[in-house]
C-alpha cells in the first residue's frame, strides 16, 4: 500500500507542476490522445488534475458516449466527464509517441485499459498486468502503455522489471517527467542507488516542482552517505509541501548524520507533530535524544514508538542503550533479547548482549538495577 502511495504521490506532484512547463514551452505540449486520458485514469491520476491538463492542453479527439462510459468504469469523477462532455477536439493534433495505426486497435486497447483499470483497483494485479500486455501488443511503442505496465510491475514489488518499462517509457518520451521519476525510485528499490540518482535528477532537469521526486532523491543520497546534498533535497521537498512528515523525518536523519543534532531533533519533533503515529521518527527521537544524554526522554519516545510498533528491532534495541546508559542492566539486556528474538543473526546485538552478560557477571550486587 505504501508503494502503491508513493507512485502515485509521484505522478500527481508530477502533473502539479504542467503549468509551469506549459507556460515556458508551450510549444512541446501536444493535447492529450484517448490512450493517455485514460492512461491517466488507469494509473490512479485523480480526476482533479487531469481535469487541469484537459483544461491546459486540450485533447486530440472528440470523446463517444461509450468512452465517457469507459473513463467512468476506469475511475474517472463525475465532473471530468462532464468537463469531457464540453471540451472540443483541439485544432493542435500533431502525432504523439507510440500513436496507434488505427481506430481499431485504439478500441481494443482501451478495452484492455478500461479492464486493467478495474482490477488494479480490485487488487488483482497480476491479471492487470495481463491486460496491459495485452494492449501493448497492439501498440508496442507507446509511451503511456508502457509506463501503466510499470506502475502495475511495481504494484507487485518487481521493481527491476518495473525498471525497464520505465525506460522503455522514457526512451519512448524523453521529455516526460512521470516516467523518469518513477525510474529513480524503481531503481532505489531494486538497488541501483547511482541509477536512481541520475534518473531523479534527469526528471527535475524537465520539472523542478516534483516534491516525490526531491524526496525519493534525499533518499537515494542519504543511502549513499551524501548527507549534504541529501538535505538540500529533503528541503527542497518541504518547500513545495511543507506537511510531508517523512521528509521532516528524513531531513532529521540527514542532518543528525553530519554532526547537527539539536536541528535534528527538532525535524523529528515536527515530523511527529505532523504524523503523531510516526513510530520511526519517534524511534529516530529517542536516540537522538539518547546520544543528547536526555535519557527519560528518550526512554519515553523509545516506549512510545515500540506501542505502535511492537516488533521493532531499532525500537527494541534503541531502548536497551537507553537503558543501558541509566545502568539498568538487567532491562538493557532484556530488550538486547527481544530485539535478538526478532533478528537473530544480527552482529551489533549479539555483541550488545555479551557486553552486558559480561557486565553483570563481574558485578551480581553493585549498582546492577
Amino acid at each position: 500500500m505504501r508503494l502503491k502511495w508513493i507512485m502515485c504521490a509521484l505522478l500527481l506532484a508530477a502533473l502539479s507542476g504542467a503549468e509551469a512547463v506549459l507556460a515556458a514551452q508551450p510549444k512541446s505540449r501536444t493535447p492529450l490522445s484517448e490512450t493517455q486520458l485514460m492512461g491517466l485514469v488507469a494509473g490512479s491520476v485523480s480526476s482533479a488534475r487531469i481535469g487541469d491538463l484537459v483544461r491546459e492542453r486540450g485533447i486530440s479527439f472528440q470523446p463517444t458516449e461509450k468512452y465517457l462510459q469507459d473513463l467512468k468504469r476506469a475511475g474517472a469523477s463525475p465532473s471530468l466527464i462532464a468537463l469531457l462532455r464540453k471540451t472540443k477536439r483541439s485544432a493542435f493534433d500533431a502525432p504523439t509517441p507510440g500513436a496507434l495505426a488505427t481506430a481499431g486497435s485504439e478500441t481494443r486497447v482501451l478495452d484492455h485499459l478500461v479492464n486493467g483499470s478495474k482490477l488494479m483497483n480490485e487488487g488483482h494485479y497480476t491479471q492487470a498486468e495481463d491486460e496491459y500486455r495485452a494492449a501493448m501488443k497492439f501498440d508496442p511503442a507507446n509511451s503511456s502503455l508502457h509506463f501503466d505496465l510499470a506502475y502495475t510491475l511495481a504494484q507487485q514489488k518487481k521493481y527491476a522489471e518495473a525498471a525497464a518499462e520505465y525506460r522503455v517509457a522514457t526512451q519512448a518520451d524523453p521529455d516526460n517527467p512521470f516516467a523518469r521519476s518513477d525510474l529513480g525510485a524503481m531503481l532505489r528499490l531494486s538497488g541501483d542507488i547511482d541509477g536512481a540518482i541520475a534518473a531523479d535528477r534527469q526528471a527535475l532537469a524537465i520539472e523542478p516542482n516534483m516534491e516525490p521526486t526531491h524526496y525519493n532523491l534525499g533518499l537515494a543520497l542519504l543511502t549513499k552517505g551524501d548527507m549534504e546534498d541529501s538535505a538540500r533535497e529533503f528541503r527542497a521537498a518541504l518547500q513545495l509541501e511543507p506537511r510531508d512528515a517523512r521528509a521532516h523525518n528524513n531531513l532529521g536523519v540527514a542532518l543528525q548524520q553530519s554532526g547537527h543534532l539539536d536541528d535534528a531533533i527538532a525535524q523529528y519533533r515536527q515530523a511527529i507533530d505532523l504524523s503523531p503515529d510516526s513510530w520511526k521518527a519517534l524511534e529516530n527521537l529517542g536516540g537522538a535524544l539518547s546520544k543528547k544524554g536526555d535519557i527519560p526522554d528518550a526512554e519515553a519516545e523509545f516506549r512510545n514508538a515500540l506501542r505502535m510498533k511492537p516488533d521493532s528491532v531499532p525500537g527494541h534495541e534503541g531502548l536497551g542503550v537507553v537503558y543501558e546508559q541509566a545502568h539498568n542492566y538487567q532491562a538493557a539486556l532484556r530488550q538486547y533479547n527481544e530485539a535478538l528474538k526478532l533478528s537473530p543473526a544480527n552482529a551489533e546485538i549479539q555483541s550488545r548482549i555479551s557486553r552486558v552478560q559480561r557486565y553483570l557477571a563481574s558485578n551480581p550486587v553493585s549498582d546492577v538495577q
